[in-house]
C-alpha cells in the first residue's frame, strides 16, 4: 500500500479532529501470522476466539459469535461465571500491544477515544504515558437508570455515575476521554461488582434501539474523522453511529483499517467484503486495505514524525 494514503490521517491528527475508534481486531497487532490465541498466551482473544473458548460452558460447541455464546449464558446458566470467564480471558496478565501503546504517545492530540471493547489494554497504556484520561463507558446495570453513564477518572480509578448533563458540565474537553460504548471490565473489580456489558444478543437490540452516547460527545463526533482500527465492516454498532452523526457533518472523511479477504479465502467472503466497503464509502468511509500492524508501523513513524517540535 502507498504509505501516502496516510498523510491525511496524520493531518486530522494534527489539528485534533481524530477519533480512534478500537474494534476487538486490535488484538491481532504484534501476533504472528496464524497464531492462535489460548489462556496465557499473554494477548488477548479475538470476539470469535473467545466465544470458541466460553462455547463448551454454555452448550454451545464451536459458536464463534460472542453474542450467541452470552444470550444462552444469560438465560440457561449463571451469568456470574460467565462474568467470571470473560474476565479472565480478558487480560488480566496482558500488556498493552504496538498499536495501544502507539495511541498513548499520540494522546495529546486525540481528545476522544471509542471502543466496544471491554477490556482496560487502552487504559494500561495511558497510565503508562502518564496521561490524564476519563474513562465513560456504558452501564446497562448500573441501577439507576439507563440515562446514567459510568464515570472513571485516571488519578483515582472509583466509579462514579453521570447523567448527560453532568458529563458536559465536568469540561471532559480538558483530558482525554475513553469512551466506552459496551461496557467495561476492570481491573480491580469494584465493590459493587461489575456494571453490567453489552454483549448478549437482546443487550445489541436494545442498545441499538437507543445508541445512548452521551451528548456532550456530540460536537467531536460531528467535527471529526474516525479511525476503525480492528473493526468489522458488518458492525451495526458502526453504521449506527455514522447514521447519527452524518446528519449534522459535512464532508468530513474517515477511514476503516481493514485487510480484503486474500484469494485463497472463499469467494463469498470476498464478495460480502467488497459489498461492505461500498456501504462504507457511501458513509464516507475509506476502507485502507492493510495489515493491522502493518498500518500500526508505518502510520506510527509518519504521525511520530509529523509530530516532532
Amino acid at each position: 500500500m502507498d504509505s501516502r494514503q496516510y498523510e491525511p490521517i496524520v493531518d486530522r491528527l494534527k489539528s485534533g479532529n481524530l477519533i480512534p475508534f478500537l474494534g476487538a481486531g486490535v488484538c491481532m497487532v504484534g501476533r504472528h501470522p496464524g497464531e492462535r490465541w489460548g489462556p496465557g498466551k499473554g494477548f488477548l482473544p479475538s470476539g470469535s476466539e473467545l466465544a470458541e473458548e466460553l462455547s463448551g460452558m454454555v452448550g454451545l460447541p464451536g459458536e464463534t459469535r460472542l453474542d450467541r455464546v452470552a444470550q444462552q449464558a444469560f438465560n440457561g446458566t449463571d451469568p456470574s461465571l460467565f462474568q467470571q470467564k470473560l474476565r479472565e480471558f480478558l487480560g488480566v496478565n496482558c500488556k498493552p500491544n504496538g498499536l495501544h501503546e502507539l495511541l498513548a504517545d499520540l494522546s495529546s492530540h486525540i481528545r476522544l477515544f471509542v471502543t466496544t471493547n471491554y477490556d482496560t489494554m487502552l487504559e494500561r497504556a495511558l497510565n503508562l504515558c502518564r496521561t490524564p484520561y476519563v474513562r465513560v463507558f456504558h452501564a446497562p446495570d448500573n441501577k439507576m437508570g439507563a440515562t446514567y453513564f459510568g464515570w472513571t477518572e485516571s488519578s483515582n480509578g472509583a466509579v462514579q455515575l453521570r447523567t448527560d448533563d453532568e458529563i458536559a458540565r465536568e469540561e471532559f474537553g480538558k483530558r482525554t476521554v475513553v469512551f466506552k460504548m459496551h461496557g467495561t471490565l476492570f481491573d480491580e473489580a469494584p465493590e459493587d461488582g461489575d456494571y453490567g456489558f453489552v454483549i448478549t444478543e437482546d443487550d445489541y437490540t436494545e442498545f441499538l434501539s437507543r445508541m445512548p452516547i452521551p451528548r456532550a460527545f456530540f460536537p467531536q463526533l460531528v467535527k471529526s474523522s474516525f479511525l476503525f482500527l480492528g473493526c468489522s465492516l458488518e458492525d451495526p454498532d458502526l453504521r449506527v453511529l455514522l447514521r447519527m452523526v452524518s446528519k449534522h457533518r459535512g464532508v468530513v472523511r474517515s477511514w476503516a483499517i481493514q485487510r480484503r479477504p486474500t484469494e485463497r479465502k472463499k469467494q463469498k467472503d470476498r464478495a460480502v467484503w467488497d459489498v461492505n466497503q461500498k456501504l462504507w464509502e457511501e458513509r464516507k468511509v475509506q476502507v485502507l486495505d492493510v495489515d493491522i500492524t502493518e498500518f500500526a508501523t508505518e502510520f506510527g513513524k509518519q504521525a511520530k514524525e509529523a509530530l516532532r517540535p
